[in-house]
């Protein structure tokens, strides 16, 4: 159990970015299921995306709860290897690093899930279409970022 605690792979704190990615990614979740309520926003489920494995089957939620956390981690493990010492986003806050990290990473995806739509990828029918949900999606990983960069510690060398 220690070794997991101490690793650092390729510059990254791989403990330190893991908690930050699961926390960043429960925050993203609850505010997105809770927009709805709190500023009359659209809701934003991730764990629908369950339903692209499972269809309407019991169980549809906790796997699409699983991949969120899942792809949240990667990219959380994404930016921190891009914050380090020597990489593209060092230098900056790291709070600032991880909302721009978030907005553009948000905005990738929207663009991406575009041109997989057009397409006639399945993997994107849960993505939002609707203008004022593809705000609050980018808005979100913006969030998700910006707690990615909060609760991220870089490794001491």
């Amino acid at each position: 159990m220690e070794l997991f605690l101490s690793v650092v792979i390729g510059g990254v704190n791989f403990r330190s970015a893991v908690v930050a990615c699961l926390l960043a990614a429960y925050i993203m979740w609850f505010l997105g299921f809770w927009l709805e309520g709190i500023f009359g926003l659209p809701r934003m489920d991730f764990a629908q995306f369950g339903k692209l494995y499972m269809g309407e089957n019991p169980g549809w939620w906790t796997v699409g709860m699983i991949t969120h956390f899942a792809t949240k981690t990667i990219w959380g493990l994404l930016y921190a290897w891009m914050a380090g010492p020597t990489r593209f986003l060092s230098g900056l806050a790291q709070w600032l690093s991880g909302l721009m990290f978030g907005l553009v990473l948000g905005i990738f995806l929207l663009l991406l899930s575009a041109v997989g739509k057009s397409l006639g990828g399945k993997a994107f029918e849960h993505m939002p279409e609707k203008p004022q949900k593809q705000v609050v999606y980018v808005l979100l990983y913006a969030i998700f970022g910006f707690f990615v960069g909060v609760f991220y510690t870089l490794p001491t060398q």
